[in-house]
């Protein structure tokens, strides 16, 4: 029987950006570099949605890929997002992943326009079929942002040989439990993630592999604690700070309320090409505190 390939956490990668609204690629590699040592990240996620991927070109998008691929140098697994949406914009994504070496595909449904099951499942065919070197596939919903996965759908997707992982974005539990329950019996070779930090500990407790989130990207130590010993107390306490703390991330606009966290974090990346409203710019400075405050109560468990 076939092993795992993906399991742990994984950070998805937040785009930084120059005054002009360009993407400042240095701070990226520089950014890249530093999280690459530590231990506890399993991999990078490259134009995840909180890496802001819709808003930028194809182009751009190629070349963050290629720019995180250099930083890292095969230090850190490297998944890189395909999701576009239509099926020849992901096929393309697909060549230009396929060229950089990338250990893994992310792959969610296409968006905006709602679709049929029958035809997100012929989406995700013309992706494999355009898969030649067979390159890890990881399915993806997230149906706040674009068309959901159905239960059949998920089965369906488990018969495909070259998918290798699933993450979930949604907080259905009895979703969770089911999908489980899939790969147990069908698949035991396909890793599951959660992609809501605050959903962390309980998705690993019913047997999922891990997490592909922002924060495992900018504090993967502290995710680390949550998953390594989720029986713990420690892990239980840790993962209730988390909550508050997207809590406060959740105030804002998406992904403005990252953008400032991150900054907290160390690793500012400037304003992005998304207009704040003057209302949530009045509400940053008391956030921004309160998250400076959970961010050192969370820095404290790698401590104990």
């Amino acid at each position: 029987m076939q092993e795992q390939i993906f399991r742990g956490i994984y950070g998805i990668v937040l785009t930084p950006f120059r005054d002009d609204g360009s993407v400042d690629f240095q701070a990226l590699q520089k950014q890249i570099d530093e999280a690459a040592k530590s231990k506890s990240l399993a991999g990078f996620v490259v134009c995840g949605s909180t890496g802001e991927f819709t808003r930028l070109t194809f182009g751009e998008n190629v070349t963050l890929m290629r720019a995180i691929a250099e930083a890292n140098g095969k230090r850190k697994q490297l998944i890189c997002g395909a999701t576009a949406g239509d099926s020849q914009t992901a096929t393309r994504y697909i060549e230009e992943i396929t060229n950089i070496g990338a250990d893994g595909i992310l792959l969610a449904p296409p968006y905006y326009f709602k679709l049929k099951d029958s035809e997100i499942l012929a989406y995700y065919q013309e992706a494999f079929s355009s898969n030649e070197k067979k390159i890890p596939v990881v399915g993806y919903n997230i149906p706040q942002c674009t068309n959901p996965i159905s239960l059949d759908v998920f089965e369906k997707l488990l018969e495909y040989d070259e998918v290798k992982g699933f993450k979930n974005s949604w907080f259905d539990l009895q979703e969770i439990t089911a999908h489980l329950g899939m790969i147990q019996r069908q698949r035991p070779d396909i890793s599951y993630f959660t992609g809501l930090d605050g959903c962390l500990r309980g998705v690993t407790a019913l047997g999922g592999d891990g997490i592909f989130s922002a924060l495992s990207y900018l504090m993967p130590d502290v995710m680390e604690k949550i998953f390594a010993d989720v029986s713990s107390k420690d892990s239980e306490s840790c993962q209730f700070d988390i909550l508050d703390l997207v809590r406060r991330i959740n105030r804002f606009s998406f992904p403005y309320g990252y953008r400032m966290f991150s900054e907290i974090a160390g690793k500012p990346l400037g304003e992005g090409r998304e207009a704040i409203p003057e209302e949530e710019c009045a509400l940053a400075a008391q956030s921004a505190l309160e998250m400076k405050t959970l961010y050192q109560k969370l820095l404290q468990y790698m401590e104990e």
